[in-house]
């Protein structure tokens, strides 16, 4: 029983961290800066920051909530949340001059297709709809509406116990899904 109660633990923690991480991902821009934009990814855990025309490079968090470092510019990220606790702005301040960016909007449209499941044998195919201004995935077995969970790319199922993982590439096209239901995750590419 000990040792289910400290694995429950760190799995709720590892999926907070992943949660906040993934809170700050995204692209912002700027008016104003040396660069247009700044896009956040996260990669294994790790954060980068990459603004364009200067390169991208991995930040650490510092001592402050929602604060980050950048060693390469000796700059300092600082992500501003809005009331209702996402993020909504990005500034940078390095060489004693502070920059501050939207963070962009996604758009449902990106996710709606296709998508070919890899490891189940009941579903081989998804599909991923607008409906109203909420998105819904259908498949074989049934269907159900994605509700935001304030973790970009990342919603919950209503109609069932479940989520749903989208996974972009290096461009921050939508070209895969993650799908975890009844204790199983499955993957699955954009067709």
């Amino acid at each position: 029983m000990k040792k289910l109660l400290i694995l429950s633990g760190f799995l709720f923690f590892s999926f907070v961290l992943k949660a906040q991480s993934g809170d700050f991902t995204g692209t912002y821009k700027f008016q104003g800066a040396p660069f247009e934009k700044i896009v956040i990814t996260q990669e294994n855990g790790v954060l980068t920051a990459d603004a364009e025309g200067i390169g991208k490079s991995n930040i650490s968090p510092t001592n402050v909530a929602d604060e980050f470092s950048e060693s390469n510019y000796q700059a300092l990220l600082k992500f501003l949340r809005e009331g209702s606790g996402k993020v909504v702005k990005l500034v940078v301040s390095v060489n004693g001059s502070n920059f501050e960016g939207a963070k962009e909007r996604v758009s449902l449209e990106e996710y709606t297709g296709k998508y070919s499941l890899e490891g189940s044998s009941e579903v081989t195919e998804v599909s991923v709809q607008i409906q109203g201004d909420a998105l819904y995935i259908d498949a074989s077995i049934g269907g159900s509406r994605l509700t935001d969970t304030q973790v970009k790319d990342s919603f919950q199922m209503t109609a069932a116990l479940g989520g749903v993982v989208f996974r972009r590439d290096e461009n921050g096209k939508v070209t895969g899904i993650e799908i975890t239901y009844s204790g199983s995750t499955f993957k699955g590419t954009r067709k």
